[in-house]
């Protein structure tokens, strides 16, 4: 089996996640992994791990990206970095929604995460399948879609609803990212990010005051 080197990548979460992995004759190896919590509208840690990545293994074989669902600018920047990428080093590019790579001891799990606005995602995943893609729900709406006996993770923080089974803080992996690329059989996701809905935009004081004047008719 001819090796395989993947460059797998995750900026969906509070957490930056990048690996470099090698794959021969069934077997795998990590050349390369880091971790660490980033700022929401930072991109500073993700640039400065692939480029440390790139530097320790040299050009991967193919590039893998983390698609969502998650932060807006998160998913924005990675998506750019991994289509800049594959580009500048003509290797092939591959998505993977973020929800699927959540490590979990049992085979199936819920995730769901804070869409802003009073609305949640929430997915349910077989075999790092899903069985129900990310949809948006109100709190009202969730507990219809749970099975109590699944474990619930979240890679929102501080993420409380009340009348829920206990979230489990737990982040996209770059691990098993790569992995899921390797082996990827049913896995095939166009790449675009996972946006369940427009980015949540606070206005400055000033802009706010402005809408507000538009919208008054003169007489």
């Amino acid at each position: 089996m001819k090796s395989m080197k993947i460059l797998a990548f995750d900026s969906s979460s509070p957490t930056v996640s990048i690996a470099v992995l090698d794959f021969s004759s069934h077997s795998r190896t990590i050349l390369y992994h880091h971790e660490q919590l980033q700022e929401r509208r930072d991109s500073t840690i993700l640039f400065e791990a692939l480029e440390k990545a790139i530097q320790q293994t040299g050009k991967p074989d193919e590039i893998v990206v983390g698609l969502g669902p998650g932060f807006y600018n998160g998913l924005r920047v990675s998506m750019a970095a991994a289509q800049g990428m594959s580009s500048a080093l003509e290797i092939s590019l591959k998505g993977i929604p973020s929800a699927l790579t959540i490590e979990s001891k049992s085979n199936c799990y819920s995730i769901i995460g804070d869409a802003r606005g009073e609305k949640y995602w929430l997915a349910l995943v077989i075999n790092h399948h899903f069985i129900q893609e990310p949809v948006l729900l109100t709190k009202e709406e969730i507990p219809g879609f749970l099975d109590p006996n699944w474990p619930l993770f979240s890679s929102s923080t501080l993420l409380k609803i009340s009348g829920l089974p206990a979230i489990t803080p737990a982040y996209p992996s770059s691990l098993l990212l790569g992995s899921l690329a390797q082996n990827s059989s049913g896995i095939n996701y166009p790449l675009s990010p996972l946006y369940l809905k427009e980015a949540h935009v606070t206005l400055p004081l000033s802009s706010k005051s402005t809408q507000k004047q538009q919208q008054i008719k003169l007489p």
